[in-house]
């Protein structure tokens, strides 16, 4: 694909029917399907993404790809097959077994589906594959998963000669544009991997013993003074990280170029299943986070915010683009979604785990077909933008440093407050003082002397710094500096007037996603923990309102009318994102969860009355209204006040989401 923008994706999913009862004109009929709808590149999802445990199956699960591939094909459409890499079904008592169970039917499976499956995954019955699992290094056995199974070892020789192999036949056999190998992590709640492998190449490549089951263990575990603990935790991501890169050495050694779009569903947490995701930016072609199943999307949507503005800027260092995969199923979650992702700038995939949406989707890959020049690769020029230290979050200790609910709280209280938002990594080697107007640096215990330079640089440039916390207390290597020299960094390197340090309940309150489980149906429901939107807003603006003000606001409207500026690709035209998430945070009973509508988005919601959006110091001629719930676009009326430009939106003209473009060269 020339143009990584121009994609659609799509999630084709094949599980019984597919695998077991599809015809060619089946197949045939799905692809059409998908592709009338706009979709021109699929990832594959399926019953058997545990593909370790459907081993005896593999023969059929190969024949019916290929099936998906020829269909897809015929239509134009590329297929990126997606499974996990390793991880298992392996029920050890009748609760497992259960999950087990309600996963496949949910996925239109059962275990009895496939001969021999109940009998296959049973402990005595693994047939050769016991070498290649994980080990939990409290115990010496075989680590367990978060899914009532085992995972197998990346730094295992003959896990990865086997799962290669594997990877081989499925090129050659199905014809497939690309692979995602998933959950590519080690798991045992963090305690993996201790096996003979990893034991010998972490002694091989830093130096030292890792400790042997028991008290050892113990005392060794999350010591994050212990620069052998923080060896090991670097040591994990650079497996992890190597498997993927092997995955590509792999196919190019076959003469093959594959596309490799990737995903995660959280990056903004300390990561201890060992996957460096945005240190892998390097192998993606398109980054996107996983908004997750269980999460309930009506009440979940800041958590996702906070995960967009790490991947669209992964997208924006590397020149590809985010995109967010979200679990929809009817027409106001799927509006929604779509429009949190046109908002942050980011390509919007679904998937109704399994079903058919295609009647509702066609409408909106349409709209994006229609406007694609302003909607796709999008340019941010924020009023405030947050750190990202990727070691701060993954080598110093998550209980006692508070960068990463920092990132959330501010990410989530500065967008209620209504200032558009961005990030930088630390990894950047500058930052733009001309797109970046305030930097907040929030409790970023690890900074290195060429990133001290680097927000010096930026100060000097007329760049304004607000650090949280205790800044600098850490080298890279983990090493402490004295509150003495962090002092004499920050009085020596920076102007008096540039830089401001706060302490403030903004580091760590912001507000969690609401999860129901979905295999459990109704049975796991709970309310939001309460959170306080206004009072965070409140709190963020009376920080900045001497370091920043902000460029767009709407007056005399609800503080959930959430605005979203941004710059379309030619730089050209000013772009306005409005969204109502009115209704999305209220509070709720211990019966709510996916089944709750999202007001603004519902199909016969009532339309919002008339608003002005401000815009600081802009000087326009025309601005115009577009919205999925107009077939036209619409000229706007424009005035001023107080040099700030003024424009009115009528009411009864969209209920959910909109966007004003506003030509900021005469058309």
């Amino acid at each position: 694909m020339k143009n990584p923008w121009d994609a659609r994706f799509g999630f084709f999913w094949y599980n019984d029917d597919e695998i077991f009862r599809f015809t060619e004109k089946d197949f045939d009929e799905k692809a059409k399907r998908m592709a009338e709808t706009g979709i021109n590149i699929v990832m594959t999802f399926s019953c058997t993404h545990f593909r370790w445990t459907m081993k005896q199956h593999w023969g059929i699960i190969t024949k019916c790809l290929a099936n998906v591939v020829k269909a897809c094909h015929k239509y134009g459409i590329l297929v990126v097959e997606h499974h996990s890499s390793h991880l298992t079904f392996d029920p050890l008592d009748e609760a497992d077994w259960d999950r087990m169970d309600k996963v496949l039917k949910k996925r239109m499976s059962s275990i009895d589906s496939w001969d021999g499956l109940r009998e296959y995954v049973l402990p005595k019955t693994i047939k050769g594959t016991e070498g290649y699992r994980q080990i939990d290094g409290r115990t010496g056995e075989y680590a367990r998963t978060r899914y009532s199974g085992y995972g197998k070892c990346f730094n295992n020789p003959d896990y990865r000669n086997a799962y290669f192999d594997y990877l081989e036949t499925l090129y050659m056999e199905t014809g497939i544009d690309g692979i995602m190998t998933d959950d590519v992590q080690y798991f045992g709640n963090g305690h993996a991997c201790t096996c003979e492998y990893c034991r010998r190449e972490f002694k091989k490549e830093y130096g030292y013993e890792l400790p042997e089951p028991g008290k050892s263990w113990e005392e060794f575990y999350f010591d994050f003074e212990n620069t052998v603990f923080v060896a090991w935790q670097q040591f994990k991501k650079k497996s992890t990280l190597g498997f993927q890169e092997a995955v590509n050495e792999h196919f190019g050694k076959l003469g093959l170029k594959l596309l490799r779009p990737n995903y995660v569903s959280g990056n903004i947490t300390f990561n201890w299943t060992g996957y460096p995701f945005e240190k892998a930016l390097h192998l993606w072609d398109w980054v996107f986070q996983e908004n997750c199943f269980a999460f309930v999307i009506k009440y979940s949507w800041p958590q996702f915010l906070t995960e967009s503005r790490h991947r669209f800027n992964m997208g924006r260092i590397k020149g590809i683009p985010s995109m967010s995969m979200f679990y929809p199923d009817r027409y106001d979650s799927f509006y929604f979604s779509w429009a949190l992702c046109m908002a942050w700038g980011q390509l919007f995939t679904a998937t109704p785990e399994g079903g058919d949406m295609c009647s509702i989707e066609k409408k909106f890959r349409d709209f994006e077909k229609k406007y694609a020049d302003i909607l796709f690769n999008q340019k941010k020029k924020a009023d405030v933008t947050i750190y990202w230290s990727y070691e701060t979050a993954n080598f110093c200790n998550p209980e006692k440093c508070r960068h990463i609910t920092a990132v959330k709280s501010w990410t989530q209280a500065l967008t209620f407050a209504g200032y558009s938002t961005d990030m930088v990594f630390a990894s950047e080697e500058k930052i733009d003082s001309d797109i970046h107007r305030v930097l907040i640096v929030p409790d970023v215990w690890m900074l290195s002397g060429k990133e001290i330079k680097k927000l010096n640089e930026f100060a000097e440039a007329g760049g304004r710094i607000l650090f949280t916390g205790t800044p600098g207390i850490r080298r890279p290597d983990g090493t402490k500096r004295s509150f003495e020299e962090v002092s004499e960094i920050l009085r020596d390197e920076y102007p008096d007037n540039k830089t401001f340090i706060a302490t403030t309940d903004l580091d760590d309150n912001y507000y969690e996603p609401l999860s129901v489980d979905r295999w459990e149906g109704s049975a796991d429901r709970k309310p939001i923990p309460e959170y306080k939107a206004d009072k965070m807003a409140f709190a963020a603006s009376q920080l900045l309102k001497d370091l920043v003000k902000k460029k767009i606001w709407i007056e005399d409207t609800d503080s959930m009318i959430n605005v979203y500026q941004s710059y379309d690709r030619t730089g050209k035209n000013m772009l306005i994102h409005i969204i109502n998430a009115m209704g999305t945070m209220d509070s709720l009973s211990p019966d709510g969860g996916h089944d709750d509508r999202i007001p603004g988005f519902t199909e016969d919601c009532p339309k919002l009355t008339a608003f002005d959006v401000y815009i600081r110091k802009c000087r326009a001629e025309k601005a115009y209204f577009i919205s999925i719930e107009k077939e036209e676009e619409m000229e706007l009326t424009i005035g001023t006040k107080d040099g700030n430009l003024v424009v009115s939106v009528p009411g009864n003209t969209f209920s959910g989401y909109a966007v004003i473009r506003i030509p900021l060269e005469q058309e």
